[in-house]
């Protein structure tokens, strides 16, 4: 099971900072399979519900199939929206040494052991916010 939330839900959010979501999101889940224009309205959803500051298209280059035809679309959305982009590095846990962690629950919710091999489960701790992203927060603060 995974962690789940509604548009209806999104309503009673207050000055949050929202992202459309990785690869796995309902919105690029719609890009991917060729629905580009229902990914449209769902931004758009997301936008009206959230307001123009709190909604941003993430962009991500995980080096995986599609990711570039993914980016192109969304950012083709973005700017036909007016929807400001974000890009990210997909992070999951905040350090390298959470991996084990990240790895364990990542079993638990594929109903994995971590003997097997899983499409779900990331070969190596690399989607942690990197120290430089750290440095550029900072000092942007």
């Amino acid at each position: 099971m995974e962690p789940r939330i509604t548009l209806d839900d999104l309503k009673f959010l207050n000055e949050v900072i929202v992202l459309s979501g990785c690869r796995r999101s309902d919105l690029c889940r719609l890009i991917l399979r060729g629905r580009y224009k229902e990914a449209c309205q769902r931004a758009q959803d997301y936008r009206n519900i959230l307001g123009p500051d709190n909604f941003y298209i993430e962009l991500q280059n995980r080096l995986l199939p599609g990711d570039t035809y993914l980016n192109k679309q969304l950012i083709e959305l973005s700017e036909s929206l007016g929807i400001e982009a974000a890009a990210t590095n997909n992070a999951h846990y905040a350090t390298a040494d959470d991996f084990t962690v990240h790895d364990l629950l990542t079993c638990v919710r594929t109903l994995s052991t971590v003997e097997e091999i899983n499409p779900e489960r990331p070969l190596k701790a690399e989607s942690y916010i990197f120290p430089s992203a750290l440095f550029i927060c900072a000092d942007k603060a």
